[in-house]
């Protein structure tokens, strides 16, 4: 791990004071990262190569990438 992921994990950890605080910062992480925020209540029109996320509650939050071009595996990771 580099020093400037250590540096920012302690300064997203210090600023999440609870889940909201985490997904609030999380969600302008993601938009930074060129993410788009998509709504359970919509249907979704998905581009290949394109991330895209949701919020429930405004305490918890889901991001993906679709993939382009065929499938060969997938990841997920929960915290």
């Amino acid at each position: 791990m580099t020093e400037d992921f250590i540096h920012g994990l302690c300064d997203f950890l210090q600023n999440s004071h609870s889940s909201f605080h985490a997904v609030h910062l999380l969600k302008e992480t993601l938009l930074a990262a060129g993410y788009r925020q998509l709504r359970e209540d919509e249907k979704w029109q998905l581009k290949e190569g394109a991330g895209y996320f949701v919020i429930r509650n405004s305490a918890s939050l889901l991001a993906f990438r679709v993939p382009a071009g065929a499938v060969k595996s997938a990841h997920i990771a929960a915290v």
